[in-house]
């Protein structure tokens, strides 16, 4: 077992697993937080805090893992120029939310919990935040096909500058294989 996917299945990097992760978790804790704010209370419920402190600040270390990841397998040679750009706009994606979890974080903390419109609307606004980003996810996964390469109906014409074993990323899975034959790495 080489650890990559099967064939057929698109590829998931770190940071692809990271989004899911967060926009999965904003649609529990908006859920929770809205079910607390549902009888009408005076304030938030202390329980319904500390669970969106510690995911919080469970995305905040997801981060950290997830950027020591990119920084330690670094930009891998991409098959196709576009790979490059995608993988280039993940990383400032995780610098900017390794920078922008800890000032959510400074800047909610003194927030008092009898503040309920501010909490309820922070709820729906994580909700619709978290559905959304798992719309632009699942549609981001429909349109990648075998090995991350796009779908198309018709066959992917070749770069006549590249050599044709390297355009056809479907070749091989491996990310750091040199050798890019049918079959090797499978």
């Amino acid at each position: 077992m080489t650890g990559h996917p099967p064939a057929g299945r698109p590829r998931h990097t770190p940071a692809t697993r990271l989004l899911a992760a967060e926009a999965l978790s904003s649609l529990l804790l908006s859920a929770a937080g809205l079910a607390a704010l549902a009888p009408g209370p005076e304030e938030m419920p202390e329980g319904v805090q500390l669970l969106g402190l510690v995911t919080l600040l469970s995305v905040i270390a997801a981060t950290v893992h997830t950027w020591r990841l990119t920084l330690r397998d670094g930009l891998m040679p991409p098959a196709r120029p576009s790979g490059l750009r995608r993988r280039a706009a993940a990383e400032r994606r995780l610098c900017r939310m390794l920078f922008l979890h800890p000032a959510v974080l400074i800047v909610l903390l003194p927030v008092p919990a009898d503040r309920v419109g501010f909490w309820f609307w922070l709820s729906v606004l994580g909700g619709v935040g978290g559905a959304a980003s798992l719309g632009v996810l699942f549609r981001a996964l429909r349109a990648e096909g075998p090995a991350g390469t796009a779908r198309h109906n018709s066959p992917t014409v070749p770069d006549a500058s590249v050599p044709p074993q390297v355009t056809d990323v479907r070749v091989c899975w491996a990310d750091d294989c040199r050798h890019h034959r049918p079959g090797h790495c499978r």
